[in-house]
C-alpha cells in the first residue's frame, strides 16, 4: 500500500545568469519565435559553488510561452566540471517585464565528489528580467518519499549541511515541524516550512 507522503525537495543551489549576447526572431510572421543567446553566471549554495558558462536556444510558442533549451558547464570551486542542461517553460508575469520560470535541470559529471548528481532528479523555479537580461533559478533535488528502499544505482548524496539544519531548528517563525528524512532516507531534525530561514540563499 502506498504511503500518502508528498515528494520532498532539498535545496541544491542558486543559479544566477546574465546574457552577454543574443539574437531573437519571429521568422514566420506570427507569435512563434526562436532565439539564441549565451552568457556566464555563478552557482551558490551549501552543496555547490562555482561559475557557469552556457548557451540557450529557446523557442517561443504561439501562446507566448518561451521554452528554454540551455546547455552549459559548471566549474566548481574545487575544479570539477559539471555539464548542465535546462529545459522548461518561461511565462510572462501579469505586470512588469519579468517571466516566471519552471524547469528541469540535468547535471552530469565524472568527478567523484559529485557523481551522485548523475542519478539525481533536479527541478527549479525562478525568473528572468527582460530589461536587464538577468535570470536566476533555485535548483532542488527531488527526494522520493514513497519508495521503500534507496536507489540501487548511483552514489548516495551528501547530508544537508549542519549550518542549514541548525538554522531551521531555531527558526523563530516555525509553523509546522515533523521528522524529516535526509537524502539517504534517515530521520533527521525537524523541518522548517517557512522561507525566512533561507533568505540568505535567495
Amino acid at each position: 500500500m502506498l504511503r500518502r507522503r508528498p515528494m520532498r525537495l532539498e535545496r541544491l543551489f542558486l543559479l544566477t545568469m546574465r546574457y552577454a549576447d543574443g539574437a531573437w526572431a519571429r521568422p514566420f510572421g506570427g507569435r512563434e519565435g526562436a532565439g539564441f543567446g549565451s552568457g556566464d553566471g555563478t552557482v551558490s549554495g551549501d552543496v555547490l559553488q562555482g561559475t557557469v558558462r552556457w548557451a540557450n536556444a529557446p523557442r517561443r510558442r504561439e501562446d507566448g510561452v518561451w521554452t528554454p533549451n540551455l546547455r552549459g558547464v559548471i566549474r566548481t570551486t574545487d575544479d570539477a566540471d559539471i555539464l548542465l542542461t535546462v529545459h522548461g517553460q518561461s511565462v510572462q508575469e501579469q505586470t512588469g517585464r519579468r517571466r516566471a520560470i519552471i524547469a528541469r535541470l540535468e547535471l552530469l559529471t565524472e568527478h567523484d565528489r559529485y557523481r551522485w548528481l548523475n542519478s539525481s532528479f533536479v527541478v527549479g523555479e525562478g525568473e528572468i528580467d527582460e530589461e536587464t537580461e538577468k535570470w536566476w533559478i533555485h535548483a532542488f533535488v527531488c527526494v522520493n518519499e514513497v519508495a521503500e528502499h534507496p536507489p540501487g544505482i548511483g552514489q548516495a548524496p551528501p547530508e544537508a549541511s549542519a549550518r542549514r539544519t541548525t538554522r531551521r531548528q531555531h527558526c523563530p517563525t516555525l509553523r509546522l515541524s515533523r521528522p524529516s528524512r535526509s537524502w539517504s532516507g534517515l530521520l533527521t531534525s525537524v523541518q522548517c516550512w517557512c522561507d525566512d530561514c533561507c533568505e540568505d540563499d535567495r
